[in-house]
């Protein structure tokens, strides 16, 4: 969350450069703990309203009638998953807008060459790994969003999946 703040931080500067970051930075810190915050107490809601139709409870489990009969999905494939897919997903588009806006912004005359290309290839590279190390977390999100049946389930939020 905070690495969003950044990108959207360099947006918020670069519109206005004048403008203190300091006014700026209470607001990134209050965001970047609410929203993990706030998103773990959903996840915690969506696991805590469910039972497997059994009788037995499932911490994990989310249960949906699919026409012949009750399915129990594991929430770590349901709500936590879609969160953080979302997150991500919302991450990268601001990473990459701002990498864009910032090309643009500083291609105007007025910034020295040598100021312009070091700062660009800072946040390129900086956007670029980030992404790059997040990809592989985001495509087995969006996987196991998207093929349930056949992503490994655990039992339990702690454990491990063996095979």
């Amino acid at each position: 969350m905070l690495n969003m703040c950044l990108c959207a931080d360099l947006i918020l500067t670069i519109q206005s450069p004048f403008t203190p970051a300091r006014n700026r930075s209470k607001w990134y810190y209050m965001i970047s703990a609410a929203v993990p915050i706030i998103t773990i107490l959903f996840v915690i809601f969506v696991d805590k309203q469910v039972d497997d139709g059994d009788g037995d409870h499932c911490d994990t489990c989310l249960t949906r009638n699919e026409g012949t009969g009750v399915t129990t999905v594991n929430a770590l494939s349901g709500a936590g998953n879609l969160v953080l897919a979302l997150a991500l997903s919302i991450y990268i588009l601001v990473a990459i807008y701002s990498f864009v806006f910032a090309y643009r912004r500083l291609e105007r005359p007025g910034v020295s060459k040598e100021a312009r290309s070091m700062f660009l290839k800072k946040h390129l590279y900086y956007v670029v790994v980030f992404t790059t190390i997040w990809t592989i977390q985001l495509s087995s999100n969006y996987f196991t969003l998207f093929n349930p049946s056949s992503a490994p389930q655990a039992q339990h939020a702690l454990q491990f999946i063996q095979d």
